[in-house]
C-alpha cells in the first residue's frame, strides 16, 4: 500500500464468526464469550509478529449488556482469548452502531496518539436473552415524556419509510435482490476469506464447527406475487440474525518508539466529514481508492439505507454480496486490528 504517513491508520487483521439465526440457529446454545473469544483468538494468530502487550485497549461493542452479555463482555472475551491480565478492555452500547464505534473510537485513540496497537469489535447474542425491554426495568417519566427511546427497530423503520417516502414494495424488491445477490456470494465462497470457524454447541452440549453464514433464506417466489398479498406496510415481520463475532486489529506507529508492526496492512482508514452519511458510498470509496468488494461485510452494512432511500436498487453497488437484511448491523461479534504503518509497511 503505497503514500502511507506516519499519522495513518491501517487494519492490520480482521475476521468473524458466520452468522447464525436466532433463537433457532446453530449459536443458540454456545455463550457469546465463547464465540468472541474464538474469533479475537483466531484473528490475532493472523499476527505473529505482535506482541499482545502492545495493545492498549480491547473494545467490544454489545446492544443488550444484561444477562449472559454482562460484566464487561469485552473484558471477558480478552479472558477467553488468553490475553495478557494487563490488556484492559471496555464495553461500548450505542446498540445497532455499538460495533462501528468501536472501531471510530479505536481510530481516534490512535489519532490522537493515545495508543500504537488497538482491537475493536462486537459481540451478540439473541438466542440466550429476550427480544425487547421488560416493562419492569423501564422508567416512567421517559415512558411518558419521551416515549419514543423505548420504540422497537421495527417501529422506527417505518418512520423513517414514511419520511423518505419508501414503499412496501420497494422494501419487497431490495430484500429478495439482497437475498438472492448474498445466495450468490455464498456460493461463490465470498465470505470464506472474513469468517472464522468456531467450535459451537448443540442442545445436548456436543460440540461441531459452525463455519456457515445462515442468514441467506434464498427466496425464489417473484415480486409480483409478493405484491398480490397485499400487506400493509406496518405488518412485517424482523428476521433477527444470531451472533457474528468479528474482531479487526487497528495499530499505528510513531517514529518515536519501537514498532510494534510490520507488515501488509488490510485497507487504510479515511478521514471523513461528519455529514458523510449524506455522500454516496461510491464517492466515499472512491475517496478511500476502494471498491466495496474489499471491505469486511461489517464495514458496509449501511449500503442497504443508502440504496433504498436513493432507489439505487438494481446497480452493482454498493451492496454486491447483499444488504444488512441479510448480515444486520453487528449482532455477533467481530474484531479488527488497528495500527499506524511503520516505514516499511
Amino acid at each position: 500500500m503505497s503514500n502511507l504517513q506516519p499519522q495513518d491508520v491501517v487494519i492490520a487483521a480482521f475476521g468473524r464468526s458466520a452468522v447464525g439465526r436466532a433463537k433457532k440457529g446453530s449459536l443458540k446454545y454456545t455463550h457469546p464469550v465463547d464465540f468472541g473469544g474464538q474469533v479475537l483468538r483466531q484473528v490475532l494468530d493472523k499476527l505473529p509478529q505482535l506482541n499482545p502487550k502492545d495493545i492498549a485497549d480491547v473494545i467490544i461493542g454489545c446492544s443488550k449488556c444484561e444477562e449472559v452479555q454482562g460484566y464487561n463482555i469485552g473484558r471477558l472475551i480478552c479472558l477467553r482469548a488468553g490475553l495478557p491480565y494487563d490488556v484492559p478492555a471496555q464495553t461500548v452500547n450505542r446498540f445497532c452502531s455499538s460495533g462501528l464505534q468501536t472501531i471510530y473510537s479505536a481510530i481516534n485513540m490512535i489519532r490522537a496518539g493515545d495508543a500504537e496497537v488497538m482491537v475493536a469489535g462486537g459481540v451478540e447474542t439473541m438466542s440466550m436473552l429476550p427480544m425487547g425491554t421488560k416493562e419492569e426495568v423501564r422508567c416512567a417519566w421517559i415512558k411518558e415524556n419521551e416515549p419514543g427511546a423505548y420504540m422497537p427497530m421495527g417501529l422506527t423503520a417505518e418512520n423513517v419509510a414514511e419520511l423518505c417516502h419508501v414503499t412496501r414494495e420497494e422494501q419487497d424488491a431490495l430484500a429478495l435482490e439482497s437475498h438472492r445477490r448474498a445466495a450468490a456470494a455464498q456460493d461463490a465462497g465470498v465470505f470464506q476469506e472474513q469468517i472464522l470457524p468456531v467450535q459451537a454447541l448443540d442442545e445436548n452440549g456436543n460440540r461441531f464447527t459452525f463455519d456457515k453464514d445462515e442468514a441467506s433464506c434464498r427466496p425464489q417466489p417473484p415480486l409480483d406475487l409478493l405484491r398480490r398479498k397485499s400487506i400493509p406496510a406496518n405488518s412485517g415481520k424482523v428476521l433477527y440474525h444470531d451472533t457474528l463475532s468479528a474482531s479487526t486489529i487497528n495499530g499505528i506507529q510513531k517514529e518515536a518508539k519501537p514498532r510494534p508492526f510490520e507488515g501488509k496492512p488490510v485497507c487504510k482508514i479515511m478521514k471523513h466529514p461528519h455529514n458523510c452519511m449524506s455522500m454516496t458510498l461510491c464517492d466515499l470509496f472512491q475517496a478511500a481508492e476502494m471498491t466495496v468488494h474489499q471491505l469486511p461485510v461489517h464495514i458496509i452494512w449501511a449500503a442497504a439505507v443508502y440504496t433504498m432511500i436513493n432507489k439505487n436498487l438494481h446497480s452493482a453497488s454498493p451492496f454486491p454480496n447483499g444488504a444488512c437484511t441479510i448480515f444486520p448491523t453487528p449482532s455477533g461479534a467481530f474484531h479488527t486490528v488497528f495500527i499506524r504503518p511503520s516505514s516499511n509497511t
